[in-house]
């Protein structure tokens, strides 16, 4: 058996199995954070402060220091950037602490810390940075300058890809000073695979890491643990049962082992009372956008005629194209550059759509090839013509606008009462900006007419446009928020868990909040039932309540009436038997 693949059919028994198993185990009892709640509270507080830290909080605190670091998975709403505050004062030593947040929420965060001041002791020195800009090349000294002696990662998804610059720069200066304290801290530890948050617990719990260290073992508890893993692929849960009670289903078994190591804060708290309503509309559409979606679908091209590589780009396309436009390259690429591209993306589509091996993204292809270039000989030299031209163009994307029926409805919609519409594309919030007069906070989540941030905004002043990527994370806006709009559709569970969070969250005050989901081709209906059974998965694996299995979902199209709903023929015709509903 080869170091990485096992051909067992089970979780093989290993050291690490046995490390993990012999780890301790904690349970708070009730009575026992009631007292460290008190304790905690007071020892922080200020003369005239009025506030007391959550359960929590005052646990992840207690932890960190006794671990030396943590991993705080707190639900979104839950006083993530208190505890990042009050961090610094339980380590006698730490001088210079540094607090990681997305670059957007840099200003809000020195904010809220500034106002936290108020009630809790907070250390005078309390650097804030983002993870943008720490990526960034000027940066890449900035660790090493500033010397820091706790790195507290909030929102530290934006560290679970390892080969990221800013992770790779975390992580190089944390094996170079492992006195550094280190605590990540999300509301959603993983999405799909255990594996995405395996390096986060190793830095952070060196002596109490609940997750398999080696990389061997790390791969065949995925392969049995986690969601997206394909048949021919998975195995057997095998020595993992020891973690299980008799008749004890093994990924329950797996979240208790979790859950009960020391220096893991979870919350296993019940889901928000407040009730969630998510239902879909079928985009209306007209003839301008049907013909674009039948060209894409019969010759994978776009109406610019550049070629489709494979499916994830495929959605893109008509993701955009059912919004009412497309995108084309100004300037046009030179035809050496395109002639070796399509090239590329026309061997790349036929190896996917052929191939044996689970490959079915671009990225997946190259990786094969450049591991085993025997595989596939002819791809591997489109592939390396492809790379050797690809750095002498950088294509410059500008939306060609062929229909505004869809911004339409959606201006529609946005009449109706106050409401948060979110979208991935700058292209959309700035047509329904400048057409339609709705407001866009975009980049940092700034509206570019006013110069205003999104919290500024009062719901009384009408609907606004949200950059998802800009706004779904440490936004505070259920105090004026409860109805939301959709237009992009995500796979991604995590991503709606820090989308919903910002208005289903602590501080509602409406009856219910809801999500309106704009569903414009068939990569959207199986896109929304990816997110939903991965976040599933995930609730069952960490215990933590997640927020569509709770949901109440209205006539939301699922990934089983696909392939009823679309005939590449004759573009984006639509077949149901029970419609969803066209109104906004």
């Amino acid at each position: 058996m080869s170091e990485t693949e096992n051909t067992g059919g089970m979780v093989q028994h290993s050291a690490e199995l046995e490390r993990i198993i012999r780890l301790p185990r904690r349970v708070w009892t009730p009575a026992d954070l009631e007292r460290l709640v008190a304790e905690m509270s007071a020892a922080h507080r200020t003369t005239h402060g009025t506030q007391t830290l959550r359960p929590l909080q005052a646990q992840a605190l207690a932890e960190a220091v006794c671990w030396k670091g943590a991993t705080v998975w707190i639900p979104v709403g839950g006083g993530k950037t208190l505890v990042s505050g009050l961090l610094p004062r339980m380590f006698r030593d730490v001088k210079r602490p540094l607090i990681l947040v997305p670059s957007a929420l840099v200003r809000k965060t020195e904010e809220e810390l500034q106002a936290y001041r108020k009630d809790w002791v907070l250390p005078g020195l309390l650097k804030v940075k983002g993870y943008q800009a720490l990526s960034r090349v000027e940066q890449a000294d900035f660790l090493d300058a500033y010397c820091p002696d706790l790195i507290v990662a909030d929102e530290a998804d934006f560290l679970k890809n390892e080969s990221a610059a800013v992770t790779r720069r975390v992580r190089r200066y944390r094996r170079a000073h492992p006195e550094c304290v280190f605590v990540p801290m999300s509301g959603t530890p993983w999405d799909r695979s255990i594996l995405e948050i395996a390096h986060l617990t190793f830095d952070a719990l060196p002596r109490t890491n609940p997750l398999p260290a080696t990389r061997l073992a790390a791969d065949e508890w995925s392969r049995a643990l986690d969601s997206d893993v394909a048949e021919n692929r998975r195995l057997a849960p095998g020595a993992l049962q020891a973690f299980a009670r008799p008749d004890e289903e093994v990924r329950s078994a797996f979240q208790r082992r979790f859950y009960e190591t020391p220096g893991v804060i979870m919350s296993l708290d019940p889901p928000l009372a407040i009730p969630l309503e998510i239902r879909s509309h079928v985009v209306p559409t007209d003839s301008a956008q049907d013909q674009a979606f039948a060209q894409l679908r019969k010759t994978w091209k776009t109406p610019d005629g550049i070629d489709v590589e494979d499916g994830v780009a495929m959605w893109r396309h008509t993701r955009e194209i059912a919004t009412g436009f497309y995108s084309v390259w100004d300037p046009r690429a030179p035809t050496d550059w395109r002639e070796a591209r399509s090239a590329w993306a026309r061997e790349c589509r036929e190896v996917l759509a052929t191939n044996r091996r689970q490959l079915d993204s671009e990225l997946q292809l190259c990786n094969a090839i450049d591991a085993h270039p025997e595989w596939y000989p002819l791809a591997g030299i489109l592939l390396n013509a492809w790379r050797e031209i690809a750095p002498t163009f950088k294509p410059n994307p500008v939306p060609v606008w062929i229909s505004d029926r869809t911004l339409e409805w959606v201006a529609e919609w946005a009449a109706k009462s106050p409401g948060l519409i979110w979208t991935d594309r700058p292209a959309v919030g700035e047509r329904l900006a400048a057409k339609f007069g709705i407001p866009y906070y975009g980049e940092m989540g700034i509206n570019a007419a006013t110069g205003r941030y999104v919290e500024a905004h009062l719901a009384r002043e009408g609907s606004i446009v949200l950059s998802r990527p800009a706004n779904d994370t440490g936004r505070n806006l259920q105090y004026q928020w409860s109805r939301n709009l959709v237009i992009d559709v995500m796979p991604s569970g995590r991503k709606w868990e820090q989308c919903i969070g910002r208005s289903h969250r602590p501080g509602q005050e409406a009856e219910r909040v809801t999500f309106d989901l704009l569903v414009g081709c068939v990569e959207d209906a199986t896109a929304f039932d990816k997110a939903f059974h991965r976040n599933v998965w995930a609730q069952t694996m960490s215990g933590q309540a997640r927020k569509l299995p709770h949901a109440t979902v209205v006539q939301v199209l699922d990934a089983e009436d696909a392939d009823d709903l679309y005939h590449p023929e004759t573009g984006a015709q639509w077949r149901k038997s029970r419609p969803p509903s066209n109104e906004p």
